[in-house]
């Protein structure tokens, strides 16, 4: 034996079942080539989702199945979870016949036997009769498995005769079937050629993470001279769908104002734009962090809560929102006009929602309309920023291409 790693690694981009064919060639002389390839089975499953299937037969099966002579015989599967840690709560088989009426057991082991083989029973499901009907079944455990990290091996078993579990003929096969007669294991004799209906759910443990990714308004070093409102993201880092989330900003050592985002459910993965109802003004001139953060409770991550950009107050000059810009057309595709903006040489900014940059120039403007180039920026939302020493107007700005 060799082992051989390859450079290139491999990043499944679908889900579903693939075949990691491996091939060997070039070797002189060589009288056998039929065993110069081999093909595995993996199955790429979404591990955002809450609950998954973990399984190696596909939908359909022989229609005979497979019984031990005697009813003292089982099958089992080796599975190996795609995360840690991984909670498992079910079995799942399928029968094809049970002519006898007979009973089955459903156990679960650990793979901490030598070798990685089948080793301390973690749990044992007895199936009556009455429930052991041909069909597909999903049979709950005595309780939940955390799983840290290896794998489990999931046995079927009969107790009596003429019960007999479904078969996959179709390729590819998992080659990690097993054979159990007298409670005896051994590598299934057609492990090459058949897979068994038996599989586990898992469901994700529930995590609570929440916190404020970035500031959508007002943006990174901007100057506030006057009200401004506080928008924020919220982003949801868990797996559970969560409301009812407190959310704070302070500003330097100002007092904390403290609001609750109370929509729709923020699902996994996902992020809202809040805004708080109390707008935000300077009180002296200063140069500080403006923080925001989330505090929810059963929160199990507090390094992704908040997130602080620097803003420099002004007091004395004119309220930006006494500077009203129109827009046209907004949303926007190649080009925006702008008006209201006063005469002389003002800069120009341009912020995304994450608060980074992405356009700052001077420019001149007069009593007519000033007109943007949007044609280079991708679709979304920015903030646009027009300042000189005694004023500052933003506007939100959509392109849509």
């Amino acid at each position: 034996d060799t082992l051989i790693t390859f450079g290139p690694t491999w990043s499944p981009g679908l889900l579903g079942t693939h075949r990691f064919r491996t091939n060997i060639s070039g070797i002189d002389g060589e009288l056998v080539t039929t065993n110069n390839q081999r093909i595995q089975e993996i199955v790429v499953v979404d591990t955002t989702t809450l609950t998954h299937d973990l399984r190696f037969h596909g939908p359909t099966d022989d229609g005979l199945g497979l019984s031990w002579t005697g009813g003292n015989g089982g099958v089992g599967v080796h599975i190996i979870p795609p995360y840690y840690p991984a909670q498992i709560t079910h079995t799942s088989v399928r029968i094809v016949s049970n002519l006898s009426a007979a009973a089955y057991t459903m156990k679960v082991y650990r793979d901490d036997g030598p070798n990685g083989s089948a080793g301390t029973l973690l749990d044992s499901v007895y199936v009556p009769p009455a429930q052991a009907t041909p069909g597909d079944h999903v049979h709950p455990l005595s309780a939940p498995l955390t799983i840290l990290g290896g794998g489990v091996y999931v046995l079927w078993y009969m107790q009596g005769t003429d019960i007999a579990i479904a078969q996959d003929i179709t390729a590819p096969f998992s080659l990690r079937t097993y054979e159990v007669l007298d409670n005896v294991w051994a590598e299934y004799r057609d492990r090459e050629t058949r897979d068994f209906f038996l599989g586990v759910r898992l469901t994700q443990v529930p995590v609570i993470d929440v916190g404020v990714s970035s500031f959508f308004e007002p943006s990174s070093g901007q100057e506030v001279t006057g009200p401004t409102t506080v928008r924020v993201f919220i982003r949801n880092h868990g797996n559970q769908a969560v409301t009812d989330i407190p959310v704070t900003y302070q500003y330097g050592s100002a007092p904390e104002i403290q609001e609750t985002y109370t929509g729709a459910a923020i699902q996994p993965t996902q992020q809202v734009l809040f805004s708080f109802a109390q707008t935000f003004g300077p009180t002296e001139d200063g140069l500080e962090d403006l923080c925001a953060w989330t505090t929810l409770e059963g929160d199990v991550d507090d390094t992704n809560d908040s997130v602080c950009i620097p803003i420099e107050t002004i007091t004395g000059i004119a309220e930006p929102g006494l500077i009203t810009l129109r827009l046209a057309p907004n949303p926007t595709d190649h080009s925006l006009r702008v008006d209201g903006a006063p005469s002389g040489s003002l800069l120009l900014q341009m912020l995304d929602v994450t608060g980074r940059m992405v356009r700052q120039e001077q420019v001149m403007t007069n009593e007519s309309s000033m007109v943007l180039d949007t044609s280079d920026l991708p679709d979304g939302a920015y903030r646009l920023i027009l300042r000189n020493a005694t004023m500052l107007a933003t506007a939100t700005v959509v392109v849509a291409h």
